[in-house]
């Protein structure tokens, strides 16, 4: 698995951003607070965002979508010696969090990221590069909700 996730940042990040996540990975004790930064850089809902005080930043009706957001916020503040327990949940949360995105963006109500994925609407309605990056991520998302 290890080695189909480097592919997969290969392919979508640049040498400096594969460098900042290096030295991410290198530093633990200061892993929370370099994720926010990145994850500020990148904008949008995110870690640095999605909570106000103790609570979710978003309405109740998206819950869905954000709540896993939320998830990862938690995990990533843990102790960085407990870092290495959360890491299969941080995988799983993410694709939590796209399998509702994708879901609320086509109308499907039923089915896991891979199945609706595999829907001909998900590939019509999506930009290509978006759909085929959410189908990299669905062996990595289905390992780690599986196992």
């Amino acid at each position: 698995m290890r080695n189909y996730i480097i592919d997969i940042v290969d392919k979508l990040l640049t040498s400096k951003e594969i460098q900042d996540f290096r030295f991410i990975a290198n530093n633990r004790k200061n892993m929370f607070s370099a994720m926010l930064e990145i994850d500020t850089k990148i904008g949008g809902a995110g870690i640095h965002n999605i909570n106000v005080g103790d609570n979710g930043s978003y309405e109740r009706k998206d819950r869905d979508i954000f709540r896993p957001i939320q998830y990862i916020n938690a995990y990533l503040k843990m102790k960085p010696e407990n870092f290495n327990w959360v890491t299969r949940e941080i995988i799983h949360m993410s694709g939590l969090h796209l399998g509702s995105m994708i879901k609320r963006l086509f109308n499907i109500r039923r089915y896991p990221l891979g199945q609706a994925l595999a829907l001909p609407l998900a590939k019509v309605k999506s930009e290509k590069h978006l759909y085929e990056t959410l189908k990299l991520v669905i062996w990595p998302y289905n390992h780690a909700k599986h196992t």
